[in-house]
């Protein structure tokens, strides 16, 4: 059909130790779509396919997704992750792998910390919109390791290798940043990139 959902629930909604495989859907196809305040926690998806867009985990506003994978979530469309939420959100301790775009995405005043995105299409963490915070994150081979699209971002800690382009967008007005390092430092909140 036009669209393929493994897993779709409503607001305020707690989707836990799932595993969902193998969707496939002609313009969008979902492995887990949850709406606002939900929790996706433990859950694994993967081999999410569509002509358009593709979202293995997709959450609406002030949601969290924790310890949950991501891997070969693959669309035509720019709007495809591995691991996509609406503002004021989190993803924490999460692993996005060989999507064809985006590997884990923040919108608008929300953070992702400790997660590995690799082997992504395009971007390994896209922070789009204003005063998200990334800590801690470690990107490996994508085409551009962290990305940031707005102002008032926290971008600290973070590891990034492999990728051809570690940090991107990190310029625009008022976003703060630990210094990139390409070689040992002592600064606690460096960026590094190797």
């Amino acid at each position: 059909g036009e669209t393929g959902v493994g897993i779709e629930t409503d607001t305020g909604c707690d989707i836990a130790n799932s595993e969902v495989m193998d969707i496939e859907g002609e313009r969008y196809a979902f492995g887990i779509r949850a709406d606002s305040n939900s929790r996706v926690r433990s859950c694994v998806v993967g081999n999410i396919k569509s002509g358009g867009a593709s979202c293995g985990i997709q959450v609406g506003e002030a949601s969290r997704v924790v310890d949950s994978r991501a891997a070969s979530c693959r669309g035509t469309d720019e709007a495809s992750a591995g691991i996509r939420t609406g503002a004021r959100s989190v993803i924490f301790e999460c692993l996005s792998s060989g999507n064809s775009h985006r590997g884990l995405w923040v919108v608008d005043v929300s953070r992702a910390e400790s997660n590995l995105s690799e082997m992504n299409g395009t971007i390994g963490l896209l922070a789009d919109g204003p005063d998200n915070r990334i800590e801690n994150n470690t990107v490996i081979s994508n085409a551009c390791g962290i990305r940031v699209t707005g102002s008032g971002n926290t971008v600290i800690r973070n590891k990034a290798s492999g990728n051809a382009v570690s940090y991107g967008g990190l310029e625009i007005a008022s976003n703060m940043w630990g210094v990139i390092a390409s070689t040992p430092t002592n600064d606690p909140d460096a960026n590094l990139e190797y």
